[in-house]
């Protein structure tokens, strides 16, 4: 690219004048579910992160009022980051992802939290003897 990075991501860096690093991108994150009540969802660059935690506090207390299955879930900063990744993987065109990760890490539980935020029905597959 004739870009440099730092030019591009230098919004987002906290040293302007270094090199960019992992953590620095980590942060850089887009949906479309920031402001649950827009008539138009609209995909953008998540201004503050912290602002996105309520919202999806939201989201969770409306899934669990709706559904079943109750999900009494704490969701930290990482978990509202899977949670928006997942839910933009969803809503791609043939959408599907491999979530790996050891038993009770909530990658059930955050799936099933995202395809509700992308209005989505989630089914499961059981695999038995």
């Amino acid at each position: 690219f004739e870009v440099a990075p730092a030019k591009v991501f230098g919004r987002i860096s906290h040293k302007p004048h270094d090199n960019l690093e992992d953590e620095d991108v980590r942060h850089l994150m887009y949906c479309d579910f920031e402001d649950p009540k827009a008539k138009v969802k609209a995909y953008k660059l998540v201004e503050d992160l912290g602002a996105l935690q309520p919202v999806m506090n939201a989201y969770l207390e409306e899934y669990n009022s709706i559904s079943s299955k109750p999900m009494d879930l704490v969701l930290f900063s990482f978990a509202v980051e899977h949670i928006s990744r997942i839910s933009r993987v969803l809503k791609m065109p043939r959408g599907n992802a491999l979530l790996v990760g050891i038993g009770g890490s909530g990658r059930q539980s955050l799936t099933r939290l995202a395809g509700y935020i992308a209005d989505m029905d989630v089914k499961q597959i059981e695999v038995s003897k």
